[in-house]
């Protein structure tokens, strides 16, 4: 892993003797961002560590607690130089009843034998909603004479264009475009959807708790636009009710003449 400055691994699942203090000075550990985050059985959190200390680092380990029991040991890291981020990611286990918390200790150590130490804070909730069943949809140019050029993901309806802020996709292409843009956004309004482009979920086997990992994921940007779309995209959408759910790229037609006919047509799953 190119963030790593060490090694990691795995220490053995062993009850510490005390408890972690916590110190505020240095060597230090923060977060970049808030120290607490809610998620799922299953759920992926992700952590932006950032340790330092003067004297030069040694070592970070991760020790974790749930419901305020003896921590135990998660994660050690080997350290070099003065300053690390680490970008932590901390995926929660099955947890028999919930609610129930779960607390990361981060404790680093420099060269010279000194400790400081932060705590992240989870709280795991219940699991989301399941995806629905399968729906088709097709979005048609938005210059084509009475032909649908919006679709509605949350009511599973066409639109036409006087539906002004009930849809969630619309076709981009231009009223003075020589061709059919392959591409859609969202409603220019406060509640809109939002959409990332991934190949790594599978549609036909997709679960909610992925695609809200998916979400999560630092490595992706949300948008309100998606262009330049082909035959097999995949896209995890962020619907303007707050659902999650994703649309596979079934058909793009960009060639047929008369009326400005062309479409995309599409299939999606989502919380429902």
């Amino acid at each position: 892993m190119r963030y790593l400055s060490g090694i990691i691994f795995l220490l053995s699942m062993v009850g510490c003797t005390k408890q972690v203090e916590l110190t505020p000075h240095e060597p230090l550990v923060t977060f970049n961002g808030a120290a607490a985050a809610s998620t799922f059985r299953g759920g992926n959190v992700y952590i932006n560590v950032k340790t330092e200390a003067n004297a030069g680092l040694f070592s970070i380990r991760v020790l974790r607690s749930l419901n305020g029991s003896a921590e135990v040991s998660d994660t050690v890291l080997m350290l070099t130089g003065n300053t690390f981020t680490w970008p932590f990611v901390y995926t929660v286990p099955e947890v028999t009843v919930l609610p129930a918390t779960i607390r990361l200790f981060f404790v680093v150590t420099d060269v010279n034998g000194r400790q400081a130490s932060a705590s992240f804070v989870i709280s795991v909730i219940e699991n989301p909603l399941d995806l629905g069943i399968q729906h088709n949809g097709v979005v048609y140019n938005v210059n084509a004479t009475s032909k649908n050029a919006q679709w509605d993901l949350v009511n599973n309806a066409s639109r036409q264009l006087a539906d002004s802020l009930n849809y969630d996709l619309i076709n981009t292409t231009t009223s003075t475009a020589v061709s059919f843009e392959k591409g859609w956004r969202s409603p220019v309004t406060s509640s809109y959807t939002e959409f990332i482009r991934t190949s790594l979920v599978d549609f036909d086997n997709a679960t909610s708790k992925e695609l809200i990992n998916t979400w999560n994921n630092p490595f992706y940007t949300p948008t309100t636009q998606i262009r330049d779309m082909a035959v097999g995209d995949i896209l995890v959408v962020w619907l303007r009710n707050g659902a999650f759910g994703i649309i596979k790229i079934t058909q793009i037609d960009d060639t047929t003449p008369g009326a400005d006919n062309q479409f995309i047509r599409f299939v999606y799953k989502k919380q429902e």
